[in-house]
C-alpha cells in the first residue's frame, strides 16, 4: 500500500504529517484535532528529530524507486528518461537528508 498524500515534518511532538487523511484513522479522533495540533494528517509522533525528515521522505522514495523499476523493466535506457529518474532520485534523497 502507498502512502497516502505528500508527507512533511509536522508542527510539534516529533511528529511527521500527511496532506490527506489515511485510510485508517485511529476511531474517536477528531481530524480537525489532529491536524490543528500536529500540522497535518498524523503519520507517526515522537519520533527523534534526527529521522524525521527521512521517514518524511518515504512517500517520495517508493515514488523514485518504483520509476526506477519500470525503467529497467522495460529496457529502454534513454538519456532524457536517465536523466529525469536521477532528478526524482536525488530530490527525494535530499528530503531525507541524504547529500
Amino acid at each position: 500500500m502507498r502512502p497516502a498524500g505528500k508527507w512533511s515534518v509536522g508542527r510539534a511532538y516529533g511528529a511527521v504529517v500527511s496532506s490527506s487523511p489515511a485510510d485508517s484513522a485511529f476511531p474517536g479522533d477528531a481530524p480537525e484535532d489532529t491536524i490543528a495540533a500536529y500540522g497535518g494528517h498524523l503519520v507517526a509522533e515522537s519520533i527523534d528529530a534526527v529521522h524525521r525528515e527521512t521517514i518524511a521522505a518515504l512517500p517520495e522514495l517508493i515514488e523514485a524507486c518504483e520509476a526506477v523499476r519500470v525503467v529497467i523493466a522495460s529496457g529502454t535506457w534513454r538519456s532524457a528518461t536517465i536523466d529525469r529518474l536521477d532528478r526524482q532520485l536525488a530530490s527525494a534523497l535530499a528530503k531525507a537528508g541524504v547529500t
